[in-house]
């Protein structure tokens, strides 16, 4: 869900929010026919959430989570990446396959010599080449995608030097620093569920910070406090939302 601001004016005061931009432009959640009959889906049933609680839930999770816990994030970070992208060993595999390659390479090659003294004909050597280069290219391809997939171990660890750079980066920032700009540069994604929750995935964090909101007060004694939700918390109090309001956050 991408968000976009979203301001009016309540009894004289600007009122700032964040809502879902698919929402802002479509509204709510329907199908609609295209101009080919085609049925499309279009709108988002996603709640807004007000500008200050984004920020100050923003700014806690800078200050209150990421500062304090920044070895165990790190930590968390290597172990989740670890799991997602354990390395494999395809060796066998690309042996396996490289042998198929080379076989299926000196039958062409048969097939060619047979073709040139006039051993098959034209047509039959055709067919049996067309059947063999498809072969030929699946097992190329294959053999291609397990190359890739030994060097993922490197491309991982290259993210993840570059998520903890960043980390480590807005850990030495001065609490003046932590703005608008910031939040922006590091969040990746937000989910605004019903029951005041949120869901913030940041961009050097494998997993997403869930935290319930409770506001108190109005004009300048307007607070805003917030629990950390665990897994087993966020699953339960999915179970009362309202079905219809997070079918499409």
């Amino acid at each position: 869900m991408i968000l976009c601001h979203y301001q009016k004016k309540q009894k004289n005061t600007p009122y700032k929010a964040w809502v879902c931009f698919e929402n802002h432009s479509r509204g709510q959640y329907k199908q609609v026919i295209l101009d080919t009959g085609e049925v499309a889906h279009v709108g988002c049933n996603a709640l807004r959430v007000n500008d200050r609680i984004l920020k100050t839930a923003l700014y806690d999770i800078v200050t209150q989570i990421v500062k304090p816990q920044k070895q165990a994030l790190i930590n968390e970070m290597q172990a989740e990446f670890a799991k997602m992208n354990k390395p494999k060993d395809n060796s066998k595999k690309i042996a396996d396959i490289e042998k198929q390659i080379g076989e299926i390479d000196e039958q062409l090659d048969m097939l060619a010599l047979q073709l040139a003294k006039k051993v098959i004909t034209e047509e039959r050597y055709a067919r049996v080449a067309r059947i063999q280069e498809k072969e030929l290219a699946e097992l190329r391809n294959t053999l291609a995608e397990l190359k890739q997939s030994n060097n993922t171990s490197v491309d991982t660890q290259t993210y993840i030097n570059a998520c903890i750079a960043e980390l480590e980066r807005i850990v030495n920032l001065e609490d003046n620093e932590i703005n608008e700009g910031l939040f922006e540069r590091i969040t990746k994604r937000i989910v605004v569920y019903p029951l005041n929750i949120l869901e913030i995935h940041l961009s050097f964090m494998a997993m997403p910070i869930r935290l319930q909101y409770r506001t108190s007060g109005k004009g300048e004694f307007y607070n805003v406090e917030f629990d950390l939700l665990a897994q087993s918390d966020f699953d339960e109090l999915m179970k009362k939302a309202p079905r219809n309001e997070i079918q499409n956050s």
